[in-house]
């Protein structure tokens, strides 16, 4: 009786500095979701605050202005801000716990698990496993190109519409070149994300059985 060993580990990827950053954010963001969320929603009312001044120079008290926008644009801007709040403060919370608080090993293992392979530090390997179930539903083709559909919706239906109408003419289905580029772009985008999933999976079924120790074989 033989022993089926797993394939010979890769050199693990080096992260760069930009996602060593990122992933020092990240690691704040499941350690202090709270925080994270409330500077993240006051950095959205700041620039949303700049947006508004600058739209409504020279002031909104000038002549012409209605009086209603002064109380309904910024009670808009406050409820953006609460909407991104809790959005940000729902998605850290979402985030996997991945046993270590060292922003390269997180940055390395994000890569790692997205190359497919066993790497040979199993610090990174273990990091990377845990990760791997949230990024394969974050890289399901169905949830990256959700967002996208009510876009495309948006953008081709009227188009359409008045393609079909009366009044056709040829020079018409030039209109049509903006959503054929974005349909020809989630097209891209759902090949892509099918084979990062794949991938995710395919590291995710090679850690497990490579923990669970090799298998015998005739």
């Amino acid at each position: 009786m033989s022993f089926q060993t797993p394939a010979a580990p890769t050199d693990p990827p080096r992260p760069g500095p930009f996602r060593i950053t990122r992933a020092r954010f990240t690691l704040h963001a499941q350690r202090r979701p709270a925080a994270h969320a409330l500077y993240g929603a006051g950095a959205a009312g700041l620039v949303g605050a700049a947006l508004i001044v600058l739209a409504a120079a020279p002031g909104p008290t000038a002549p012409g202005t209605p009086v209603w926008t002064i109380a309904v644009v910024p009670s808009a801007g406050l409820v953006a801000v609460l909407v991104v709040g809790a959005l940000l403060y729902l998605s850290a919370r979402g985030l996997p716990d991945t046993g270590t608080s060292r922003p390269e090993v997180y940055a390395a293992a994000g890569l790692q698990a997205r190359t497919g392979l066993l790497g040979p530090d199993p610090e990174i390997n273990r990091a990377a496993r845990r990760m791997s179930d949230h990024l394969v539903r974050a890289c399901s083709p169905g949830y990256v190109l959700a967002p996208l559909v009510p876009v495309a919706a948006v953008v081709s239906v009227p188009t359409l519409t008045e393609i079909a109408g009366p009044g056709f003419e040829p020079l018409m289905l030039t209109q049509l070149t903006p959503p054929a580029l974005l349909v020809a772009a989630m097209i891209a985008l759902f090949f892509h994300a099918r084979s990062r999933q794949a991938r995710l999976k395919r590291f995710r079924a090679d850690y497990d059985r490579h923990a669970a120790g090799p298998a015998p074989t005739e």
